[in-house]
């Protein structure tokens, strides 16, 4: 699934973390259908990869928190859904998903991030288990779940029910680490 700015640390830009592609005009062509899906798959591949680690391997960050957002009216609207909750303030969402299973911080950002999004049409999951299904809270082990949280990589999936659009944003904790990274020097 192509995704545009799918990955942050801390929602700042910066040119380090900027991907170019160039050609040369020295390799193969690309001459078909089938050779274009190739590239684009491979290219596609390599790309999450790299968004992936840089997610891995921001500032004092402890885990990878990776937010899937399907069933969208629009391709706008699934990854504003997504982005919404790597841009809560001081990191609430991630923060919460990093550490507890608090499902309303995320259908509660989902919904207000502008995008079309009606929580009794929605799912949640966190770490494969279902925690929030069309406008209700679901029974489940609240301390299984915070112990698979743990792990050094949380899946959350939220599924909107409006559509077939879906978008993928990578992140990672804000652990204390990053606060003492973070303050500790000057520019």
């Amino acid at each position: 699934m192509p995704a545009s700015n799918a990955v942050t640390v801390d929602d700042h830009t910066s040119t380090n973390d900027t991907a170019a592609i160039l050609a040369s005009g020295l390799g193969p062509a690309i001459d078909s259908a089938k050779s274009l899906a190739a590239f684009a798959g491979a290219l596609d591949e390599v790309c999450q990869s790299l968004a992936y680690q840089i997610a891995a391997d921001g500032e004092g960050a402890t885990k990878v928190v990776k937010i899937t957002v399907s069933g969208a009216a629009s391709l706008a609207d699934a990854r504003a859904i997504a982005r919404a909750h790597r841009q809560q303030p001081a990191g609430e969402v991630r923060h919460a998903t990093a550490t507890t299973p608090n499902w309303g911080r995320i259908v509660s950002a989902a919904g207000l991030c502008g995008a079309a999004f009606d929580p009794d049409r929605s799912a949640l999951k966190l770490q494969g288990t279902a925690v929030f299904r069309h406008g209700t809270p679901l029974k489940f082990n609240a301390d299984a779940v915070s112990k698979a949280l743990q792990a050094p990589e949380v899946i959350v999936d939220l599924t909107c029910g409006l559509g077939k659009h879906a978008a993928t944003v990578w992140t990672c904790d804000l652990s204390k680490e990053y606060v003492t990274i973070n303050a500790d020097y000057h520019t």
